[in-house]
């Protein structure tokens, strides 16, 4: 009687192989806790247009390649917000932003209610108050 390998089986021995191997392309976000997080808004009325002026302090800063996200829960209408409609501020400098990154210009784009501010080569420094004009 020869050994037949079934496809489950099969399935069960790739899945640990992976594990075991240790799979280095996998990535984890990791990040200190925000500080002095606020989030101003000009307007607390329902269904009415509202600017935001979120500041934090960030105690790690963001390095080149890495990203901000802001998530804004279900019911902020931000469907035709766009980068020309943000501001980033570095410690009151400004960042210069774009639809996507390229070199030190960083992008700005939502994607359902969250907000993703990418790095190609610009950085933030740790502790740096971070301002968000939306």
């Amino acid at each position: 009687m020869k050994n037949k390998i079934t496809k489950k089986s099969a399935i069960g021995i790739l899945i640990f192989a992976l594990a075991v191997s240790g799979i280095s392309s996998i990535k984890r976000a990791s990040a200190a806790a925000l500080t002095s997080k606020s989030d101003v808004m000009s307007r607390l009325q329902s269904n009415t247009a509202s600017n935001h002026e979120i500041t934090f302090t960030t105690p790690s800063g963001v390095s080149a390649a890495q990203t901000i996200t802001v998530a804004f829960p279900s019911g902020f209408n931000v469907s035709s917000v766009n980068y020309g409609d943000i501001d980033v501020y570095d410690d009151a400098t400004p960042l210069t932003l774009a639809a996507t990154c390229s070199g030190s210009t960083w992008g700005a784009a939502f994607s359902g209610q969250t907000l993703t501010i990418t790095s190609c080569s610009g950085t933030i420094s740790a502790g740096s108050v971070v301002k968000i004009l939306i």
